[in-house]
């Protein structure tokens, strides 16, 4: 059997022995594949509205086909669990899949790798939970470790994989992230997008640290490689050099974050036409004189993002509060830097509007 689990079987999505089990009925057995066959197109196409519906209709046919007790019938429940996750319906998909750990446990022992993923995926179920998150994903590394001898390969992506989740909810053990880029710089060549990855995730680690110089370091692992790369540019390096741009502000080191400003205005576009997109924010400074009475306020601007990335012509269209506020939300807006509008494969100029809100309350 396959299942959608990616580090016990690398399979796409999940595949069941559909003659191993005895059926209701030929009318069963034939909507249940019919159905299941929908799903995994759904799944493919990253349809996400037909992967839940599929997947809650073949995991209700499931159990009449497999029964309560059957591992085909708990894979079923993982595969609408993760559906149900990524349509944002946490509750649900935790309740479902944590009852589902019994099954597994049973069928492939406590540190089988076929639980990695659904410790994973309940991780991500336990949204806003981050304590139970962290458990979660420490849970799938502590799996992880007992075949690191056997699979240390595995066991460096598995760590890189869920150091990126344990660094969105701000965990400390999200450090394995560099652990991992030791291993995967040492086996793969630099142009390898493991390695690519780990050199991008090591450098957000150490921007979660306010460790900006080590950031840097990481994240400029990477240029060489997009230097050599031929069309047109990969999102990774747009991303990439927005980090760049932020840890060197961070540094007080404009003149260098004004050069990949430059490079990204320079790109060659992945798409024909893209919008311009925010890469550096600067909050505005709260008037004093304003903080001190509690007044509060907006401005809304009108700006003009050049084909560089760079903020021109900020224009006042609406704001309440007084021309303080105006003054600060220009001055803060006039450092904010964009990846440009591309149209046609060529960036150009365009305008777009942007409130700031001045609350005493944040």
């Amino acid at each position: 059997m396959k299942s959608i689990v990616k580090y016990s079987s690398i399979a796409m999505v999940m595949q069941l022995s559909l003659g191993t089990m005895a059926v209701a009925s030929d009318a069963t057995k034939l909507n249940f594949s019919d159905v299941y066959q929908q799903y995994q197109a759904a799944a493919a196409a990253n349809n996400g509205v037909d992967t839940l519906t599929y997947a809650q209709t073949a995991y209700e046919l499931g159990l009449v086909k497999f029964g309560s007790d059957d591992i085909n019938r708990a894979h079923l429940a993982y595969n609408l669990a993760r559906a149900l996750n990524q349509q944002g319906q946490w509750q649900q998909a935790y309740e479902l899949l944590s009852a589902q750990i019994p099954a597994y446990q049973k069928t492939y022992g406590n540190n089988g790798l076929e639980l990695i993923d659904v410790y994973i995926e309940l991780g991500t179920a336990s949204v806003p939970h981050h304590k139970r998150q962290q458990s979660y994903y420490r849970k799938a590394l502590e799996i992880a470790s007992a075949h690191k001898e056997q699979q240390p390969g595995m066991y460096a992506q598995i760590q890189l994989d869920v150091g990126a989740l344990l660094l969105t909810v701000g965990a400390e053990k999200a450090k394995v992230i560099i652990e991992a880029q030791e291993y995967l710089t040492q086996h793969f060549a630099a142009n390898d997008t493991k390695v690519i990855t780990a050199n991008y995730l090591a450098g957000k680690y150490y921007l979660s640290k306010g460790k900006f110089s080590q950031a840097v370091t990481e994240f400029e692992r990477n240029l060489a490689v997009f230097a050599e790369l031929k069309g047109a540019t990969q999102p990774f390096e747009l991303q990439t050099r927005a980090a760049l741009i932020f840890a060197l502000e961070k540094q007080g080191n404009s003149d260098a974050a004004t050069e990949h400003c430059l490079a990204i205005g320079a790109m060659t576009p992945w798409a024909d036409t893209q919008a311009q997109t925010p890469l550096f924010r600067v909050s505005p400074l709260y008037p004093m004189s304003l903080l001190q009475k509690g007044q509060e306020g907006f401005v809304e601007l009108a700006i003009t993002v050049n084909d560089m990335g760079f903020v021109t012509n900020p224009q006042v269209l609406n704001s309440q509060g007084g021309k303080a506020f105006e003054r600060a939300a220009i001055a803060a807006l006039s450092q904010w830097r964009y990846a440009p509008k591309f149209e046609q494969g060529v960036a150009v100029d365009s305008t777009t509007s942007v409130r700031l809100d001045f609350k005493t309350s944040e």
